[in-house]
């Protein structure tokens, strides 16, 4: 089987080289986008029949404003006093730019925001010397999703404008709970894999030059693995 392959394949070349070439165009305009076909989420990832997907679907009904897949925390702090009146007071218009940025971007998820001037559990989102005080963000999606990056980024850049109109006299601002924790972990592992990758790459060429003594041998492997990327950015992206 292989041997007539292989003799096909050194008696035609260009032909060969000219139908994968084709072949990968056609990926790319045929091909259905990547997006559209994975998810990151660990509830949908999971089918109907599964108990714990069917008890989310029932929590997400009857509580559809209370059911959220993580939690980011913003942390508003004074080391060297107590929070006054006037953080306090703060707090709430950050609360008043969460809710804005829920409105304005829903494909983010996230919920209602809940701060120490909430009636139910406000006075424990405070410390008990006054320097901290938390504002609690329910998140539609999971701790490592994508989409649980971007709502973390974007809600802390609103933030953090904010504050800073206050001046240098404005309160440190802190993002954690679990979804803050995963955005900082996708954040580390993406700079750890552009870092390996890098190394990889330039391993496999170092490799290649001494296997096949010859740049233009070296090329044909090279090639092929550049246009598998190609062909699954294009197609995938």
């Amino acid at each position: 089987m292989f041997h007539p392959i292989g003799r096909f394949a050194a008696s035609h070349p260009w032909l060969v080289c000219a139908a994968w070439l084709v072949a990968g165009l056609f990926l790319t305009v045929a091909a259905p986008c990547w997006d559209s076909r994975t998810q990151d989420d660990d509830i949908r990832f999971l089918p109907d029949r599964c108990a714990s997907v069917q008890g989310y679907q029932l929590m997400q009904q009857a509580f559809p404003d209370d059911v959220f897949a993580s939690r980011l925390v913003f942390a508003v702090e004074r080391r060297d006093r107590q929070l006054t009146e006037a953080d306090l007071a703060l707090v709430k218009d950050l609360v008043a730019q969460l809710e804005q940025l829920r409105a304005e971007a829903p494909e983010l998820g996230i919920g209602r925001a809940i701060c120490c001037r909430d009636a139910i559990v406000g006075g424990r989102l405070t410390s008990t010397d006054k320097h901290c005080t938390l504002i609690q963000v329910p998140l539609a999606s999971p701790f490592l999703a994508l989409q649980t990056q971007a709502a973390v980024d974007r809600a802390t850049r609103v933030l953090r404008e904010r504050l800073r109109r206050e001046g240098p006299d404005a309160p440190q601002l802190y993002a954690t709970g679990s979804a803050g924790i995963g955005r900082d972990l996708v954040t580390a592992a993406g700079d750890s894999l552009d870092g390996t990758t890098l190394a990889t790459v330039l391993l496999v060429v170092v490799v290649l030059l001494l296997v096949y003594r010859a740049p233009l041998l070296a090329l044909v492997p090279l090639l092929t693995i550049a246009i598998s990327v190609w062909c699954r950015w294009s197609c995938w992206p």
